[in-house]
């Protein structure tokens, strides 16, 4: 029995998958049937995410500065999934609030 066949309906947080659209080991649908069986079985309403990298391989994105964009979108995720991120707090917090 795989993840897919295994979720029973339950309260899930907020979840994102990240997955390459061109991965030789993971073929993108496998994320894609986990999540919308997510999707149906979910008792709640948070958000529950799949991301198609179009760019990436099993190993994410190459090079320095998209594995930083790929980590800040992480972050950025989680921050707002718990309600932390707010642009009105980081227009007052750098000063540029109106």
């Amino acid at each position: 029995m795989g993840a897919v066949a295994t979720l029973a309906p339950q309260l899930f947080g907020g979840i994102v998958a990240q997955v390459p659209f061109v991965d030789t080991r993971v073929l993108y649908v496998e994320p894609a049937k986990w999540i919308a069986r997510l999707r149906a079985v979910s008792t709640g309403s948070p958000p529950i995410l799949l991301r198609a990298e179009m760019d990436a391989g099993h190993g994410g994105r190459s090079g320095r500065y998209d594995a930083w964009r790929e980590v800040a979108f992480t972050l950025a995720w989680e921050l707002d999934t718990l309600g932390v991120g707010s642009t009105a707090a980081v227009g007052s917090a750098a000063g540029t609030e109106k």
